[in-house]
């Protein structure tokens, strides 16, 4: 059998290991969250990109009004 202080150690590691494996996860949880708030903000763009396009026409068309 195996002596008291491996299976201290062992038990040990498996503490530190499971640790490590909660913060792997919870690492990838907060990408998922970035990567959606990413998303979120390229819509805005892409929303917002047409809409500075015209602001842009209607400035200079005014302007050369002047």
């Amino acid at each position: 059998f195996p002596s008291h202080d491996i299976i201290k150690e062992v038990i040990r590691l498996a503490s530190i290991q499971s640790e490590e494996e909660n913060k792997l996860q919870s690492l990838k949880d907060k990408k998922q969250v970035l990567i959606a708030q990413l998303a979120d903000v390229n819509t805005a763009i892409d929303i917002q990109q047409p809409i500075v396009q015209q602001a842009r026409i209607n400035l200079k068309t005014a302007a050369a009004l002047i």
